[in-house]
């Protein structure tokens, strides 16, 4: 009995991982045989297409092409590795030639998380003989077809950098472990590398003998096989990060079911003891598959940590933001935040814990926030005009001055106020207290100017008239004239000496006028005759006025009535040239036109007699 039940496992193993879901695994089955090259497509080959615009390669035995009979292959002959045909492929070209690729098919699609043993043989044309490494397969929910010479995939599964397939007589297994992500049905199978980046023996020569920079595959037997899961759902441990090494001990094992195991270590039992940190791996194989684990012990690298420092700053500077040393994986500050920075708006003494899988660190810091100080004390300054300059004051500690509100840069010195000319204008003072800086106080400066008054020289005015008399204006005076009058200005008709004080802080001035009025019934005197010899006596002609005029116009006339003077100006004399040149003696014609302080107009003419 227990002999029987041997057996039927045997059998039942052997099963479940030979189910092969390649569909036309040796490339065998065919409707039409292939007579020429580049015929790696239907009706010549079964559920095997070019995913890409290369040409892969079919060789069988059904031809009469000896270039393509395997026993005769151009390339290279070499005999299937089963059955009568064989498929090949251009793994890494040149300048002239583009990489290909082959694209298979399933019978079903693989389970998700489901392991499957993935196999294939390879063997190197003689006359395309360039070794390369990392050969890759990439599975596919949909069947790939692309119209461009590069395949943009990753490859699930890869060769190593290490293993090149360099046999050009016997076939080399290529062979991995899948763990399907759940519902591929398509493989492509080729070099996902660019030339660059594909890894050969010798390197590659750019330029030379084909043989040299080709590399040409035979490929024969694919196959994609289920793993059963009492073979490939097993696990070494998890990955462990120790804080400590000091007697480390711990046993790996393997269930008893493989045909052979080998450790990283070497050793092949199914169960060893390590005693040493580090990366420990396991391969484990059953006929032609094997399934691997890893696992990694790893000493924790213990994260540095540097202590808080109090933290003091003004008020408006707040929040106030504190972070912690970086590399924990835990955060707990008291008052509720969980990151590595937190951020406080109060006083007081905050608590900080840190942690992560081997250590836990509680730290505290007193965050000191000072209340921004109120403005210095300072008074608005009045002065006169003409004064000593001086500097102004503010009481508090370490005062700043500004000659602006929002000015950004304080002044090197406190301002020194010059009193030369009239100003009103302002400066802004601050103070600082434990390196908080108080809000700007202003401290408005006015230059008053010295009194000055003007009521203009002593007058005469026709009788019958009103006068104004009137000083300078400015709102910050205040004006006394003799008749008790209060305003920059009066109307006087009486003729009078007249005087204003003129006052303000900084002092009274007086000014004064004499007003007369005299009669415009009769203003002028015309002489009617001169003398301009240059003995000085009566050498100008002019017109004598007692009484003031708005108006005054005198003109003068030869005997051809021509205009040899002319004047709007009653201080103007005549001195009896015309255009620079003296005018013989002789009688000139005057015509005088007036008007008086009243309005009033008089007209006169006369004649002048001009001796020489």
């Amino acid at each position: 009995m227990k002999i029987f039940s041997l057996c039927v496992m045997i059998l039942f193993v052997y099963s479940a991982y030979s189910q092969n879901l390649v569909l036309n695994l040796g490339f065998e089955d065919y409707d039409s045989c292939v007579q020429n090259l580049d015929q790696f497509r239907y009706p010549f080959l079964k559920n095997w297409i070019n995913p890409n615009m290369a040409t892969p390669d079919l060789y069988n035995t059904c031809t009469t092409n000896p270039t393509i009979k395997p026993t005769s292959a151009f390339f290279g002959a070499q005999t299937p590795k089963t059955g009568n045909a064989y498929g090949a492929f251009v793994a890494l070209g040149d300048n002239f030639t583009i990489n290909e690729y082959i694209e298979g098919d399933l019978n079903s699609t693989l389970n998700k998380d489901s392991i499957y043993c993935v196999k294939f043989f390879l063997n190197l044309a003689e006359k395309l003989h360039l070794p390369i490494s990392q050969i890759g397969i990439y599975f596919s929910d949909t069947p790939i077809q692309l119209t461009t010479s590069t395949m943009p995939f990753i490859p699930q599964l890869q060769s190593p950098a290490n293993q090149f397939f360099t046999d050009e007589s016997n076939w080399m297994k290529w062979q991995q472990s899948y763990k399907a992500h759940g519902g591929e049905k398509y493989f492509i199978i080729g070099n996902f590398n660019s030339i660059a980046n594909t890894k050969t023996i010798p390197p590659i020569v750019p330029f030379g003998d084909g043989r040299d920079s080709i590399t040409y595959y035979y490929i024969d037997d694919v196959s994609i096989e289920p793993i059963a899961s009492y073979y490939s759902n097993f696990t070494i441990g998890n990955d462990s990060i120790l804080c400590d090494s000091t007697n480390f001990t711990k046993l790996l094992s393997v269930p008893a079911v493989y045909d052979s195991v080998r450790w990283s270590t070497g050793e092949i039992t199914n169960q060893i003891a390590i005693h040493q940190i580090g990366t420990y791996s396991v391969i484990c194989y059953f006929g032609d598959c094997s399934v691997n684990d890893a696992v990694t012990f790893s000493l924790f690298n213990h994260t540095s940590y540097s202590a808080l420092s109090d933290s003091s700053t003004c008020a408006f500077n707040a929040p106030v933001s504190i972070t912690a040393s970086p590399g924990f994986n835990h955060y707990s500050w008291s008052n509720g935040d969980t990151l590595p920075t937190s951020s406080f708006v109060q006083s007081g003494t905050y608590f900080l814990t840190v942690s992560n899988i081997c250590d836990t660190i509680v730290d505290s810091i007193r965050v000191t926030l000072y209340p921004t100080p109120s403005p210095p004390t300072v008074a608005d300054t009045t002065i006169c005009q003409g004064s000593s300059a001086f500097l102004l004051t503010a009481t508090g500690n370490n005062i700043r001055w500004y000659d602006r509100l929002f000015a950004t840069t304080p002044l090197n010195t406190p301002p020194t106020i010059s009193t030369a000319t009239v100003k009103h204008f302002a400066f802004f003072a601050t103070q600082t207290i434990n390196g908080c800086e108080s809000d700007r106080a202003p401290i408005v400066v006015n230059i008053n100017p010295l009194p000055y008054a003007n009521i203009g020289d002593n007058q005469k005015h026709c009788e019958g008239i009103s006068i104004k008399l009137e000083t300078n204006t400015d709102s910050s005076f205040q004006y006394l004239w003799n008749t008790g009058d209060t305003l920059p200005f009066i109307f006087v008709k009486d003729e009078n000496a007249y005087w204003c004080d003129v006052s303000n802080n900084c002092g009274t001035v007086r000014a004064e006028t004499k007003i007369d009025f005299v009669s415009c019934n009769e203003c002028l005197y015309a002489p009617n005759a001169f003398s301009p010899n240059g003995d000085g006596k009566n050498d100008e002609y002019i017109v004598f006025s007692n009484c003031p005029l708005k108006y005054y116009q005198l003109q003068i006339f030869n005997r051809w009535g021509e205009k040899v003077f002319a004047s709007s100006d009653e201080q103007q004399p005549w001195d009896g040239s015309y255009k620079d040149s003296p005018l013989s003696a002789g009688v000139y014609i005057y015509q005088l036109i007036l008007v008086n302080e009243l309005g009033e107009t008089s007209s006169t003419k006369g004649s002048i007699t001009l001796i020489r």
